[in-house]
C-alpha cells in the first residue's frame, strides 16, 4: 500500500534534510576555524534556504521560520554585517539539531 502523495512528500523533505545535516556541520565547523571562508559561507546559506523554502512547502512551518532566520544571519555574515563568532556557531548548531529534530 503506497503513502498518501502529502506523507510521501513529507518523507523525501525529511530525507533530504537528513542528508544536508552532515554538510551543514562540516561547513559550521569550517567557519569555526576560519569565519571568512565564502565557500562554506555559500554552502550553508544555500542548504538553509533550500530546508526553509522545502519546509515551508510541506506545511512545517515552525521549521520553516527557524530556517529563515538563520538564512538572515547567513546573509549578514556574507554581507559582512555580522562577525560569525563562537556565539554563532553554537547557535547555528543548536539549529541545526533542531532541524535534526524534526
Amino acid at each position: 500500500m503506497s503513502m498518501p502523495p502529502k506523507m510521501e512528500m513529507i518523507k523525501e523533505f525529511i530525507e533530504e534534510v537528513e542528508s544536508y545535516i552532515p554538510t551543514l556541520i562540516n561547513g559550521l565547523a569550517s567557519l569555526k576555524k576560519e569565519a571568512n571562508q565564502s565557500e562554506s559561507l555559500e554552502e550553508c546559506h544555500r542548504l538553509v534556504h533550500t530546508i526553509k523554502g522545502a519546509s515551508s512547502l510541506v506545511g512545517l512551518n515552525g521549521l520553516s521560520q527557524i530556517a529563515f532566520r538563520m538564512e538572515e544571519y547567513l546573509e549578514d555574515v556574507i554581507e559582512g554585517k555580522h562577525k560569525f563568532n563562537n556565539e554563532a556557531f553554537t547557535t547555528m548548531q543548536k539549529t541545526v539539531e533542531l532541524f535534526r529534530e524534526y
